[in-house]
């Protein structure tokens, strides 16, 4: 019984020994390692750690099948940050360098249409833009075609008044006029 539970702790350590050489301080994963744990990172839904690994692999030296993959995948989760047009530029050189330095890879050949949605998406983005600037500069100029309606209808109002009054004062004058007349005459 103690041979068995020597056995099955032996075994244990050695094996918890060999599983945690990934993760030890002097030991660093391959790019291949890499690519692999970034890949399971995002199965877990652990986006920032496998943008970080991914960033790992295409920051180091070339290595077919793996760099071509991590470039592709970096750029698919880049696109979910599309927060400014930096971030789109980003991708797209990222993606380029893909098809440049990778030519013949599989992640190539789904980089080339990636890169034209994105290319079509920057410009029907750059169209809206145009669109609400030009929509925004509308709606002041409606505002304040709006104020000066209401002012030219106040002064309208205020001249129809002031009409009003100097008729009523016209039919006075009139009226004392003929007043003026009548009394002249006798």
């Amino acid at each position: 019984m103690k041979l068995l539970m020597a056995g099955i702790s032996a075994f244990l350590v050695l094996g918890g020994c060999a599983s945690l050489g990934h993760f030890l301080p002097n030991s660093q994963p391959d790019q291949k390692e890499q690519l692999s744990l970034g890949i399971d990172a995002l199965r877990i839904g652990n986006e920032t750690a496998a943008m970080s690994l991914f960033e790992a692999v295409c920051s180091a030296p070339r290595l077919e099948g793996v760099t071509d993959e991590a470039l592709f995948r970096l750029s698919l989760l880049e696109l979910r940050r599309q927060g400014n047009a930096m971030d789109i530029k980003q991708v797209q050189r990222r993606l380029g360098r893909l098809i440049a330095e990778y030519p013949e890879s599989p992640w190539s050949r789904q980089a080339w249409s990636l890169m034209e949605y994105i290319s079509e998406e920057d410009g029907s983005r750059s169209e809206l833009r145009a669109n609400k600037l030009s929509n925004n500069a509308l709606s002041k100029a409606n505002r304040e075609l709006n104020v000066s309606i209401h002012q030219l209808q106040s002064a309208n109002q205020s001249l129809a008044k002031e009409n009003a009054e100097l008729k009523l004062i016209i039919e006075k004058l009139k009226d004392l006029d003929i007043m003026l007349d009548k009394k002249n005459r006798r």
